[in-house]
């Protein structure tokens, strides 16, 4: 049997399950919060499944950032 110093055959399919599970977690603990905080702000709770699509919970944190909220007093 020759050595072709190339990874095993099986290390592709464990290197993806902790891939998943990498990308399962970050997105859980982006979806969480965001479902919480998304109707203080006035805003559907269903729009915390955005941030499964990458940069999709960055791009809605600084859409929550830059957004008056209800019950924001304005300026005298």
């Amino acid at each position: 049997m020759e050595e072709t110093g190339a990874p095993p055959a099986d290390a592709g399919m464990a290197m993806s399950g902790s891939l998943f599970l990498w990308l399962l977690a970050n997105a859980i603990l982006w979806i969480v919060p965001l479902w919480f905080l998304l109707p203080r702000a006035g805003m559907s709770r269903y729009l915390a499944l955005i941030g499964v699509i990458p940069l999709g919970g960055t791009i809605l944190l600084w859409i929550l950032a830059l957004k008056r909220w209800p019950g924001e007093m304005t300026g005298t």
